[in-house]
C-alpha cells in the first residue's frame, strides 16, 4: 500500500508502521506462537496493513486474486503473496525510488537496498516457499491468470503499470 500510487498520508504511515512491525517481530512470533508481545505486535501489523489498503495493494494483490481464481488451485493466499512480492517489487523498482529509501527505513535496511532481494530473504528465514513451484499451473492457466490480473482494480493502483505480457513475465519469475 506505501508503494501505491494513490495518495493518502494517513494510509502511508500505517503502512509504514506495519512494516516496521512485521519486520521487528514477525519472525519471533513464528518462532513460538505463544509469545503474546510478538503476537500483539503481529496483530498490530496486521490492522495497520488493513487499514492501508484503502489506498490500494498493487499488482501483488491482483496476481494472487487471479491465481486463486483458477479452480486447480488451493493454496493460502500468504504463500502467494510470499512468492509474489519480490518479483512485484523488482518489477516496480524503477517506479517506486521515491519512496524506497522511506521503505528501507522502516524495515531496517540501508538506504537503496534492494527491496525485491531482501523480502524474498525474508520469507526464507520465515520457511515460506520463495516460488509457487507446486501450485498446478499450465500454459493455459498462466495466460488466463495474466489476463485477470491485468483487469483486476487492485492492478490500477501499482506504480508502474504492467502489461498482460508483462504479469505474464512476474508470474513465470515467482513460478
Amino acid at each position: 500500500a506505501y508503494l501505491s500510487t494513490a495518495w493518502n498520508p494517513p494510509a502511508d504511515g500505517m503502512a509504514i508502521d506495519g512494516a516496521r512491525r512485521a519486520v521487528t517481530w514477525l519472525e519471533r512470533a513464528v518462532a513460538d506462537g505463544t509469545d503474546l508481545e510478538a503476537r500483539r505486535e503481529i496483530l498490530a501489523a496486521a490492522l495497520n496493513a488493513g487499514l492501508a489498503a484503502q489506498k490500494g495493494v498493487g499488482g501483488v494483490h491482483a496476481l494472487s486474486r487471479a491465481i486463486e481464481a483458477e479452480p486447480q488451485v488451493n493454496c493460502p493466499h500468504g504463500l502467494l503473496h510470499a512468492a509474489l512480492l519480490p518479483p512485484v517489487l523488482a518489477f516496480n523498482r524503477p517506479a517506486t525510488l521515491d519512496r524506497t529509501d522511506v521503505l528501507c527505513h522502516a524495515l531496517g535496511l540501508p538506504p537503496g537496498s534492494d527491496l525485491s532481494r531482501a523480502m524474498a530473504e525474508f520469507g526464507v528465514r520465515l520457511g515460506l516457499p520463495p516460488r509457487l513451484g507446486a501450485v498446478p499451473l499450465d500454459e493455459e492457466a498462466v495466460s488466463r491468470i495474466a489476463v485477470r490480473a491485468a483487469e483486476d482494480p487492485a492492478h490500477l493502483t501499482t506504480p508502474r503499470l504492467a502489461t498482460t505480457a508483462d504479469i505474464r513475465g512476474l508470474l513465470e519469475a515467482a513460478l
